[in-house]
């Protein structure tokens, strides 16, 4: 396999000019799915980084419950009533419009989230033109539950494991950094998926067996809700009229690039995930001043 290339300030993929005349609709659509009792802040930061990450429109399909929460601290997003049950009222969405969907932020592993990713997995698998997926924290804890779950994943799907959620999923041991890489590619380029191993150093490995290492981020970044906050920005940047390769490495480098300069104006040990979000518009004056 080829050395995978560096992710830094000076080697990153440029983002396309937006053009002055475009309409919301223009940035596509993202749908994130997630949250239940306890954890409405999870698919809450999720929320807000894709907001800030450009998109057009953001939708959060939620319990009841999650979704009142949403809709205060994250006004601009619109959020999809599920009542109390996500997996019965998932079929009532026409999810061919959307422009990307994430599942995972704060879902929680009870029956009912297990169905309701199974389900969302076969709704995905059925569509002829998908929205690319992005799969993070309990939605790939309930993937790797199942028997060959390779073979669920609709082609092109993304997921976000952090180590231990890749021990899950693929029984390396999460201190076997080097061993957990090298089933990330295997993986990415025998199942068409990519798989974005986080951590310090963030390793991305795409289908077409090419790879990349993240050196943006800091110590300060490894608090809760930070990989949610990847997840959102992630949806945000599929989402938009950008090259899926493009918008995959940005998502990681826009992430810890906020966070290094969250880390900056405070102080890491002090920062939360919050923070990260907080700075994503002066990660992107870095690169993207126009």
């Amino acid at each position: 396999m080829n050395s995978p290339s560096d992710i830094d300030l000076n080697h990153h993929p440029d983002l396309p000019k937006r053009p002055d005349d475009a309409n919301k609709g223009y940035f596509g659509n993202a749908l994130l799915i997630g949250g239940c009792k306890g954890m409405a802040g999870a698919i809450t930061l999720a929320t807000k980084a894709c907001l800030r990450g450009g998109v057009g429109k953001v939708y959060s399909y939620a319990t009841d419950s999650v979704c009142d929460c949403l809709q205060i601290s994250a006004p601009e997003a619109i959020c999809l009533y599920a009542g109390e049950n996500l997996y019965q009222s998932l079929d009532q969405y026409d999810l061919a419009p959307f422009s990307s969907i994430a599942v995972g932020p704060g879902l929680g592993q009870s029956d009912d989230t297990r169905q309701t990713v199974l389900r969302l997995l076969d709704i995905l698998r059925s569509l002829p033109n998908r929205p690319p997926l992005v799969m993070d924290a309990d939605a790939l804890n309930l993937l790797a539950l199942q028997k060959d779950w390779e073979t669920l994943l609709p082609d092109n799907s993304i997921l976000t494991p952090h180590p231990k959620e890749w021990e899950r999923l693929c029984g390396i041991n999460a201190n076997s950094r080097q061993q957990q890489i090298e089933k990330a590619r295997d993986i990415a380029s025998q199942q068409n998926l990519t798989i974005v191993l986080k951590g310090h150093e963030t390793f991305i490995a795409f289908p077409d067996g090419t790879a990349y290492v993240n050196h943006t981020g800091n110590h300060g970044m490894a608090k809760g809700g930070s990989g949610d906050v990847l997840t959102g920005i992630l949806a945000s940047l599929l989402a938009q009229p950008i090259d899926f390769k493009t918008a995959v490495i940005m998502s990681v480098f826009l992430h810890g690039r906020a966070g290094d300069i969250a880390a900056i104006k405070l102080h890491p040990r002090s920062m939360t995930a919050t923070d990260i979000i907080d700075n994503m518009s002066s990660a992107f004056n870095e690169i993207d001043p126009n």
